[in-house]
């Protein structure tokens, strides 16, 4: 069995959640340096010696919990649990996660949209090529008689 030092786990976590760069909120620049300052994780902008939280200008900006919940309720997200499911998970398997039932549901929430606009903006560029067919069946329904005898 392979063994895997913490710090390989921590940087496969930070390459799958955390984007490559972030634009510095005071100067506009974007910085690629991240930082880690009581738990919380920084963009480090060289050039105005200034940090910027990697949440600063997303849908996540509010959250309240740990970057570690946060990442366990996102893979519990993408298995397709249902919040309830989460939340019994979160509480019984996953040691030092102390989360709220109403906590879940809403960061589920905060998924959804999250997955729902990148969807939407995906399909807004996507450009079909080729023939369509449309399935006429489904345009034109029959309305049922209500002549007698029939």
């Amino acid at each position: 069995m392979m063994q895997i030092q913490k710090k390989e786990v921590f940087s496969l976590k930070m390459a799958s959640l955390f984007p490559n760069q972030k634009k510095c909120k005071f100067c506009k620049k974007f910085s690629t340096n991240i930082f880690i300052k009581d738990h919380e994780y920084f963009y480090f902008c060289e050039d105005c010696q200034r940090t910027t939280s990697w949440k600063d200008n997303t849908t996540l900006r509010s959250m309240q919990i740990n970057v570690d919940a946060l990442w366990a309720l996102l893979n519990l997200f993408v298995q397709k649990k249902t919040s309830n499911d989460a939340y019994n998970d979160m509480n019984s398997y996953l040691v030092g996660f102390s989360i709220s039932e109403k906590s879940v549901k809403r960061y589920f929430k905060i998924f959804s949209k999250i997955a729902y606009q990148y969807y939407r903006e995906m399909h807004e560029i996507t450009v079909l090529e080729g023939e369509i067919e449309i399935d006429e069946t489904q345009l034109y329904r029959m309305k049922r008689s209500h002549a007698p005898g029939q």
